[in-house]
This record gives C-alpha cells, sequence and structure tokens, in this order.
C-alpha cells in the first residue's frame, strides 16, 4: 500500500477507540438515562447495580467524559452525556431497524402509536416528530391524543398511549410512572408591542392587574404555578382573565387588544425577537419548569415505539440547542 493509501495512526486509532464500544455498552446507558438510577436499571436489565455501574465506567473511561452525575437522589445526565445520549439513541433504534428490514419487516405490519400530549410540545415538537417518523415508514400512523393532564396520565397508566409529552407533574400525580426531561421552559409576559406596558424597564404584577389576563385553565399544572407566583409577590390573579388551552385563540387576543399573555417562552420566541410580540420585563424565573416525556417504567417497548421516543429525543435536543 502506498503512503497516500494508507490510513493515518492518527485514523487508525480513533476507529479502533471507537469499536470497543459495544451494544450492551448504548443499552445500558440509555436504561440509565431513562430510569435516572442504577438500581432501576439493573433491575430492568436483570443484572446487577455492579454490573450497571462497572459498564457505565467503561463507557466513560472510553469517552474520557463523565457522562452521569451521581448523588443519593439518582443519575442525572451531564450536558455532555445528553449530547451523547442523542446519537446513541438513535444508532440503537438504526440498527433494530435494520435488522427489521433484513428480514424483510420494516415495521412489523400496520403499527398505530397514540401520543399524549400538552399543548407547548403538540406545537414546538410533534410536527417535526411526526413528519420524520411518517417518512420513516408509510405503516406507521400516528394520533394525537388532547385532553387534560389527570386524562392523559391515566389513559397512560392504561396503557391506552404509548407516551405523554409535557410539564413535569407534581410528584403526587407521577405513581407508577418515569420522566425524562427533555428541555426547560419558561413562562413569560408578552404583549402587543405597542402595548402600554411595552418597552418599560420594569413591570410589576400589580401593573398587569390593570389588563386582561390570558393564561393556562385552572385545571393546568402552569395555572397553579403563575398563581403561585403572584402570591409570592404578595399579589392575587387579575379577577379579569381568559383561561385557555387553545394557542391561537391567546395570540389572536394579544395581538388585538391590551391582553397580557402568559406565554411559553419556547413557543414565541421568534416572535419575540422578530418584534412581533414584546416581552414584558418581569422575573419570572419561578416558572421555569422541565418539559419532557412521560411514560410506564420497565415496559418492554416495540421497535416503533422505540424509533417515535428516539425521533422526540432527537428533535427535542436541536429544540434546546436552538433556544
Amino acid at each position: 500500500m502506498s503512503n497516500r493509501q494508507r490510513p493515518s495512526k492518527a485514523k487508525l486509532q480513533g476507529v479502533e477507540d471507537f469499536t470497543r464500544l459495544k451494544l450492551r455498552h448504548l443499552t445500558c446507558l440509555l436504561e440509565i438515562a431513562r430510569t435516572g438510577s442504577v438500581r432501576r436499571t439493573a433491575e430492568a436489565m436483570f443484572v446487577t447495580d455492579s454490573a450497571v455501574s462497572k459498564t457505565l465506567k467503561e463507557v466513560e473511561d472510553e469517552l474520557k467524559l463523565k457522562l452521569f452525575e451521581r448523588s443519593k437522589s439518582g443519575m442525572t445526565v451531564t450536558d455532555a452525556g445528553k449530547r451523547f445520549i442523542t446519537y446513541a439513541s438513535n444508532a440503537v433504534e438504526m440498527l433494530r431497524s435494520g435488522v427489521n428490514a433484513a428480514r424483510g419487516n420494516l415495521s412489523g405490519g400496520s403499527v398505530k402509536l397514540r401520543v399524549g400530549s400538552m399543548p407547548i410540545p403538540a406545537t414546538v415538537l410533534l410536527p417535526q416528530v411526526i413528519n420524520e417518523l411518517t417518512a420513516h415508514s408509510a405503516d406507521v400512523s400516528v394520533e394525537v391524543v388532547a385532553g387534560s393532564k389527570e386524562t392523559l396520565l391515566e389513559r397512560l397508566r392504561k396503557g391506552s398511549i404509548d407516551a405523554v409529552l409535557g410539564r413535569l407533574p407534581p410528584v403526587e400525580d407521577m405513581t407508577g410512572l418515569s420522566f425524562e426531561q427533555l428541555f426547560l421552559d419558561q413562562y413569560i409576559f408578552v404583549t402587543r408591542p405597542d402595548h402600554p406596558l411595552a418597552g418599560q424597564e420594569a413591570v410589576s404584577l400589580a401593573d398587569i392587574r390593570a389588563f386582561t389576563l390570558v393564561m393556562p385553565p385552572r385545571e393546568t399544572v402552569t395555572y397553579k404555578e403563575i398563581d403561585r407566583l403572584f402570591v409570592s409577590r404578595g399579589e392575587v390573579l387579575n379577577s379579569n382573565r381568559i383561561e385557555t388551552i387553545y394557542l391561537s385563540l391567546s395570540r389572536a387576543l394579544v395581538e388585538s387588544s391590551d391582553a397580557v399573555w402568559a406565554a411559553s417562552h419556547t413557543l414565541i420566541a421568534q416572535d419575540v425577537s422578530m418584534g412581533r410580540l414584546c416581552r414584558l420585563e418581569v422575573d419570572t424565573l419561578m416558572l421555569e419548569a422541565p418539559i419532557g416525556i412521560i411514560t410506564r417504567p420497565g415496559e418492554d417497548l416495540s421497535s416503533a415505539q422505540r424509533v417515535l421516543l428516539s425521533m422526540i429525543r432527537k428533535h427535542a435536543a436541536q429544540l434546546s440547542s436552538q433556544s
């Protein structure tokens, strides 16, 4: 072989390092990310806790990266871990799909996936996921199920839907379920650009109380969070308010009146940057919360369900990187 044809030593070393990672490493890593616990991962994979810890150490040593922070409360994915897990998940799912394709059974026949979703992820995340999923296989159909948090979680427990996308519910609502964080979202207050409060250096909740407030309805987690914000500042919620889950209605109301909208930053970030909506200078750090996937832990997922979750993670990571 000539010098021009011979791969460099650095490239050969890179390939050698990569091939030390096995499917069992990636599978274990994804399970730790899903459960947030070495113990629960060991139970799901029918191995010992020490075997899980050893496998994770092998991956971290090989990559020379810390993928998880360990604490008494469990395992938290690091930023480097989130980036790697996105690709690891895709690699595992593509390998499964490749095996099915080689067997002449790409999707295993006609498959219907049911996803429960709260309004924000349904708007900013699901369109991209569904477009890729349906392009992946013509034999997969998707039903997006709407409803209150209580209704969606109950249907998830009964197995009539495969997963729920939304804000992290209160701990008392998570019995028998598992939450995987995808990204952080924060509710902010916005108005039309020529609103009386627009452009002011500081806006108080008392100032907002002088106008109609457009916000999520009482049965949502976000309503309670906004109510708690007002109480923490010595105020009460506007008596003159419009409660709705319909985002198009909320947008139309704020664009056509002096109403103030308590809106998801993820949802309207582009509108704010383009000047179509004005963000009021109000501290709403209390309204920051995780958006994620809620599933039934320990369930034996079908190939189509795994592909769905993998695509959700991938597009959520892309969305988070853009914010």
